[in-house]
């Protein structure tokens, strides 16, 4: 099945003449691009110009996303401070959403975790 009969002819495309033609034809066309771009200098600040909707539309959508979760999770919260008040241990917005308790307080208070603690980081496995 794969003898030289079933071989294509392919020697008509080896002509240096037209791949010479080819090569320049394409290098004159990316040379008259590239000299504009010189020319036109850096445009920092345009290129910022038009990510501008994109990356608002982002943090519009990341907003809602954000808002959603909160208002589902606040009522959850709130009853289990009103449960958590009676059995004396204290429900927090980061411990609804599943972050241990130590790890929660240090979030909420702002401070860096001990070094003999971070243990709890990987939720203590």
């Amino acid at each position: 099945m794969n003898d030289d009969r079933d071989r294509f002819d392919l020697s008509a495309l080896d002509d240096p003449a037209a791949r010479l033609r080819t090569v320049n034809a394409v290098t004159a066309r990316v040379d008259r691009v590239l000299r504009a771009r010189r020319e036109r200098g850096p445009q920092v600040w345009l290129a910022l110009a038009r990510w501008r909707v994109p990356v608002l539309a982002g943090a519009t959508l990341v907003a809602i996303a954000s808002l959603v979760v909160i208002v589902r999770v606040q009522p959850v919260v709130a009853a289990r401070r009103t449960d958590a008040a009676s059995a004396g241990s204290a429900s927090t917005l980061a411990q609804a959403a599943g972050v241990p308790a130590s790890v929660a307080n240090w979030v909420e208070t702002g401070t860096p975790p001990p070094a003999a603690n971070a243990f709890d980081l990987s939720g203590g496995r």
